[in-house]
């Protein structure tokens, strides 16, 4: 039997065993009626700015007065209703004719365990949210899709006025994990990138949405026991060559 495909076969298992690891990604979505609510559970995260994991934060340049960096700097704790710090929260905007784009690349490989996306506002139905997740793994600088989630908190079925809807103001927050045992979405994550969409497609009046924070939680990766037997078997193939020239 040749053992140049053998080593080949046996990595190609690996690989897949690797892939299939990893249970489904599931989102559990709280809504409550106050847009600070969830402002509090906002800890220092990958995502966190100042933080040494976070190289850059690039995305689709927010409403006016609303900076993209609130989406990441973990101080949205004490603002007040409705608009009292807008620095620490980003508003995108006519969603209804495009997608909003945040992208974090990390410093190093982590294996994340759990990505939040908070939202709210005080008067408005911009506290609903959809978006799409998709990790880089190994600084590959390819971006794969996780799925698409999101929570409309409330959908009315005729809308008042744009833009003031007072006492509707709601917070809202998406969290995804794996429920695959220890509870890792993915390894050796390199880039993080939400796509925001317009969360009341159907409804002209509101196409946009106000994100509070973005919170990250993971661990360095550390080299998965196929990948160390795979460098193995490499360097004895490798070794195996020099031998017999």
């Amino acid at each position: 039997m040749n053992p140049h495909k053998t080593l080949r076969s046996l990595g190609l298992l690996l690989a897949a065993a690797g892939i299939q690891a990893h249970a489904a990604v599931i989102s559990t979505n709280t809504v409550n009626d106050d847009p600070l609510f969830f402002d509090a559970s906002i800890a220092p995260s990958l995502v966190t700015n100042g933080q040494a994991s976070l190289a850059s934060l690039t995305g689709t340049t927010p409403t006016a007065g609303f900076p993209l960096g609130g989406v990441n700097n973990g101080s949205a704790v004490g603002a007040s209703l409705p608009t009292a710090d807008v620095n620490s929260l980003t508003f995108f905007d006519g969603l209804n004719s495009g997608t909003a784009t945040v992208t974090f690349q990390l410093s190093q490989g982590y294996d994340i365990t759990s990505i939040s996306s908070i939202a709210g506002w005080g008067d408005t139905y911009f506290g609903s949210q959809s978006f799409a997740v998709l990790l880089e793994t190994g600084s590959s600088g390819t971006f794969t899709s996780i799925g698409n989630f999101g929570v409309s908190a409330y959908t009315p079925t005729a809308p008042p006025g744009f833009p003031e809807v007072v006492d509707f103001g709601f917070s809202t927050r998406a969290t995804l994990t794996d429920d695959s045992p220890g509870g890792v979405i993915a390894s050796n994550v390199t880039g993080i990138r939400l796509v925001y969409s317009d969360p009341y497609p159907t409804i002209p009046q509101y196409n946009g949405t106000v994100i509070r924070e973005i919170s990250v939680t993971g661990t360095p990766a550390v080299p998965e026991a196929g990948s160390c037997l795979l460098g193995l078997m490499g360097g004895a193939a490798a070794l195996a060559r020099r031998r017999r020239a």
